[in-house]
C-alpha cells in the first residue's frame, strides 16, 4: 500500500513545535497510530487548546489513547524526526497524495 510514513512522522511532529494542526484529515495517515495523534490534535485546534508535546500527550491520555497512539515515548520521538517544521505544508501534500494512491487502489 502506498503510504509515506516519515512524512506523517514529520507533519505530527512539526504540529507539536510549530503548535498548528494538519491540515489534512486524519484517514488520510497510513498508520493507524498517526490517525489518532492526528485526530487529537485537530481536536485540541477546534477547542483552542495549545498543541505541544505535553498537551498532546495529555489528550491522549485522558482520551484513553495513549498506549494506542504508541505511547509517550513514541510522541517524543516525533519532535526529533522532522528536517524542517516549516515544511508541514509540504509533508501534508506527500501524505494526501499516497492517501489518494490508496483510494484509487481501494476502488
Amino acid at each position: 500500500m502506498p503510504a509515506a510514513i516519515e512524512a506523517e512522522r514529520a507533519i505530527l511532529g512539526a504540529c507539536m513545535l510549530t503548535g498548528q494542526a494538519p491540515e489534512i484529515q486524519a484517514d488520510a495517515f497510513y498508520h493507524e497510530r498517526h490517525q489518532l495523534i492526528a485526530a487529537a490534535i485537530q481536536q485540541m485546534a477546534r477547542k483552542g487548546i495549545p498543541i505541544d508535546l505535553l498537551t498532546v500527550w495529555q489528550a491522549l491520555h485522558t482520551g484513553d489513547q495513549l498506549n494506542a497512539a504508541g505511547g509517550a515515548v513514541y510522541l517524543a520521538e516525533l519532535l526529533e524526526v522532522v528536517p524542517n517544521a516549516d515544511n508541514l505544508r509540504i509533508y501534508e501534500q506527500i501524505v494526501q497524495q499516497k492517501y489518494h494512491q490508496r483510494q484509487i487502489m481501494a476502488s
